[in-house]
């Protein structure tokens, strides 16, 4: 079943990584495709993490990374990419 907050830009940062993964489940991997259709802010920031994990696939050892590693990375990138996204007026 879709979950209901993708709708929003939000919704998309926190399901973007899974989606990348190819494990989301059709419903909500629709609505995600239907936002980013919509939203170049999204659109980016997906670009953005797919070529991130190709890198990282590239560079990184073959053994397995520890979650806790990969968490603290991802909200530090989700942190960056936020301060950087324009403001819109009013």
């Amino acid at each position: 079943m879709g979950s209901p907050e993708v709708g929003d830009c939000d919704g998309v940062l926190r399901h973007v990584w899974v989606y990348l993964d190819k494990e989301t489940d059709p419903p909500t991997c629709a609505e995600l495709e239907a936002h980013l259709e919509d939203c170049p802010s999204c659109q980016r920031v997906v670009q953005f993490d797919r070529k991130f994990k190709l890198l990282v696939r590239r560079c990184a050892d073959a053994g397995p990374v520890p979650e806790a590693r990969v968490e603290a990375l991802r909200v530090r990138l989700v942190a960056r990419l936020r301060s950087q996204r324009p403001s819109h007026p009013l």
